[in-house]
């Protein structure tokens, strides 16, 4: 009786086959999670850039002398000493624009800005809404 040593071909064919599978959803779960950590840290430059912008806005809404809206997508700012501030929305885009110098902040995400007499209202979520004033009296009219 002769003892068998090794592998026959069909165990070492079955063997690199499971090899294979596996080897196939390991690479999938990687090119998974490497996408995943693209996509947190996009968002996450989008939530900075968004807070960066609100903080700015929040900042010139807060000194502002008066607000309007003479166009659907621009907010206009009158600050003290005659500044004229303008606050542009254009999709997922928004714009500080003053005398000399423009500011752009890109979101990631449609952001909407009105304004509700003397309240500026943001929102880049339709259920959420932000809503800024004046510290002076009257400020918005």
């Amino acid at each position: 009786m002769i003892r068998r040593r090794g592998l026959s071909l069909v165990e070492l064919i079955l063997a690199l086959s499971l090899l294979g599978v596996f080897s196939l959803l390991a690479c999938r779960l990687l090119i998974g999670n490497l996408h995943v950590a693209t996509d947190t840290v996009t968002a996450d430059g989008n939530s900075l850039r968004f807070y960066g912008a609100i903080h700015a806005l929040r900042a010139d809404v807060f000194q502002s002398t008066s607000l309007e809206m003479p166009g659907p997508n621009l907010l206009r700012i009158h600050g003290p000493g005659n500044r004229i501030i303008d606050w542009q929305n254009d999709g997922d885009e928004l714009s500080r624009s003053t005398a000399g110098e423009k500011k752009d902040w890109i979101i990631g995400q449609p952001v909407n800005v009105n304004l509700d007499g003397s309240v500026v209202l943001v929102s880049a979520n339709p259920n959420d809404q932000m809503a800024m004033a004046s510290i002076h009296p009257g400020g918005g009219r």
